[in-house]
């Protein structure tokens, strides 16, 4: 009990820190540092996992409806078959014709008909990066590619032509079903209108799952450097606290690396806290919060509780 009342203490009170750093066995501030990491990575781990690859069409089309309509009238009219298709184990998209022959440099280029922007849409067996280049040309042309292991969205504004996203995704077809079919994303009814925005949304659906690896690849990743960074500013506290500790007629030289660590570790606990609900209130600074947070903390903890006149911290019997 006492234990835990010094933990809900050291949630405000420096000396609180001190003292479980210095008398209380290291596996408390061991579980300590660790629900700080989780705590302090959790609002970016929400943020990237829930990011969609259709995010970007959440409020304007780009064009992109209509040329992904015009996009499947021709796959059905030319007799052309675009599907997921496992080889061993890998998937991929693969583009067939009637006969199941592999269309492996068939394009289509949508050219604006007086009512439509600019978008372009090509299929191509494999990246070649020369000629991805020339395709895209000066970046002012809305584009879609589609390669055996990867789409990629060069999206622009329809009247300024700025870049509105660039978007790769990553081994698209891995988790798709095999024989998943982009023919089928075209709508069957009859009335223009409903048949536009059914087709859309079939294909907001189809490039959410195509960005599903590149997503889950960007949850560790993030989780991982941000989770990393946290720990060694973390680490790197409980050095400074050494350090500031080391003169000659300081009453604290007494405090040996790893105290000082221990005290680093339960004191980021309450920056962690501070981080993780700010970070859900102010996405966009959710990855400099606990940094910031630790810094301040450790700061104060210095400043107030190890002054070299000893005023500060005073050991409990």
């Amino acid at each position: 009990m006492k234990t835990f009342k010094l933990i809900l203490k050291s949630l405000i009170s420096n000396n609180a820190c001190i003292e479980g750093g210095r008398k209380k066995p290291w596996y408390f501030a061991a579980i300590m540092f660790f629900l700080s990491m989780i705590f302090a990575i959790l609002p970016l781990f929400v943020q990237t996992m829930n990011t969609k690859g259709d995010d970007v069409f959440a409020n304007y089309a780009y064009g992109a409806d209509v040329a992904t309509l015009r996009f499947n009238e021709h796959l059905e009219n030319e007799g052309l078959k675009m599907y997921v298709k496992t080889s061993g184990e890998t998937k991929f998209i693969s583009c067939e014709d009637s006969a199941g022959l592999a269309k492996n440099d068939d394009f289509h280029h949508y050219l604006p008909d007086g009512v439509t922007p600019d978008f372009n849409i090509y299929y191509r067996s494999e990246m070649n990066q020369e000629e991805f280049n020339i395709l895209l040309g000066d970046q002012k042309t809305s584009t879609i590619f589609f390669y055996q292991d990867r789409i990629i969205l060069h999206l622009v504004n329809v009247e300024t032509k700025a870049v509105i996203k660039d978007m790769v995704c990553q081994n698209a077809a891995k988790y798709m079903e095999e024989g998943r079919s982009v023919n089928d994303l075209l709508s069957k009814e009859t009335d223009a209108t409903v048949r536009l925005n059914e087709t859309f949304a079939n294909w907001k659906l189809f490039i959410r799952d195509a960005y599903n690896f590149t997503r889950l690849t960007a949850v560790w990743q993030t989780c991982a450097i941000m989770g990393g960074i946290n720990a060694g500013i973390t680490l790197f506290m409980g050095l400074m606290i050494f350090i500031l500790t080391r003169g000659k007629n300081n009453p604290y030289r007494l405090f040996n690396l790893w105290e000082t660590q221990k005290m680093s570790w339960w004191a980021a606990i309450t920056p962690s806290i501070l981080a993780l609900g700010l970070g859900f209130l102010i996405p966009r600074f959710a990855n400099i919060l606990f940094p910031m947070l630790i810094g301040i903390r450790v700061m104060w903890l210095s400043m107030k509780s190890l002054r070299p006149d000893g005023s500060g911290y005073a050991e409990s019997n």
